[in-house]
């Protein structure tokens, strides 16, 4: 039997990104600096980056739901 070492890389990065546009889900925030640490959103701030077509939406869901407890809504 042979066993290998397993090595954990963490992929995980510190970054900072500038987007024209970002919708919040209430509102547009126009000409903003996005800093993310270990792949979560840390900070938005308003900033001077390069002009960019970037737009940065949150991810909606759209959920379909034809009933529950033995009723459908479709009839």
């Amino acid at each position: 039997m042979v066993r290998r070492n397993r090595v954990k890389t963490d992929k995980r990065q510190d970054i900072k990104m500038f987007a024209s546009s970002i919708f919040t889900g209430h509102e547009w925030l126009e000409n903003q600096e996005i800093s993310i640490e270990n792949g979560c959103i840390s900070a938005i701030s308003s900033g001077s980056g390069a002009p960019s077509d970037n737009f940065i939406v949150p991810g909606f869901i759209d959920l379909q739901i034809y009933g529950g407890g033995g009723i459908l809504f479709s009839n």
